[in-house]
């Protein structure tokens, strides 16, 4: 949740992905970490889809996005060596194989979200191939993360 909470999420993104249901689910959690910042993510792309249905131009912006990017730079900077060649082509089905189709559609949501980002890191001069690979792994990891916090059971997933 608080990886979802860095990245800047629009109007387009939350209506292609339907994440807002998937992290609205965790606003009931018995863990008061895990509920109250589900419902402040929640609670704040709801104002983006406000903003964006008022004011169609306008971009969706984070809190401190500046010293997340900056974050993001550094990490990124460690994996140029990941992936290198650019005709590299990523494959996330093969990535995901294995799993229900359920938990690889939250995958590819997430995959989506995280590449986002994508364009912004590459105009800081990272490699293509690395950023795509990163996003995939990513989103594999957040989605196993849910996966292992909900023990399995597919009403809490």
């Amino acid at each position: 949740l608080q990886r979802l909470d860095s990245v800047v999420i629009n109007l387009a993104i939350l209506s292609e992905t339907l994440i807002g249901a998937s992290v609205s689910k965790l606003k009931s959690h018995d863990d008061a970490d895990v509920s109250s910042t589900a419902k402040k993510l929640v609670k704040k792309w709801k104002g983006v889809a406000k903003k964006s249905t008022s004011k169609p131009a306008a971009a969706a912006a984070t809190t401190g996005s500046a010293k997340k990017a900056a974050a993001t730079s550094r990490k990124m900077k460690q994996r140029t060596s990941i992936g290198s060649s650019d005709s590299q082509k990523i494959d996330s089905e093969a990535e995901w194989q294995g799993l229900p189709q359920l938990r690889i559609n939250i995958c590819k949501k997430f995959h989506a979200i995280f590449l986002q980002s994508k364009a912004d890191l590459l105009s800081r001069g990272f490699n293509e191939s690395a950023v795509e690979q990163l996003c995939l792994a990513r989103a594999g990891e957040v989605e196993s993360s849910i996966n292992a916090w909900s023990k399995g059971a597919k009403q809490t997933y």
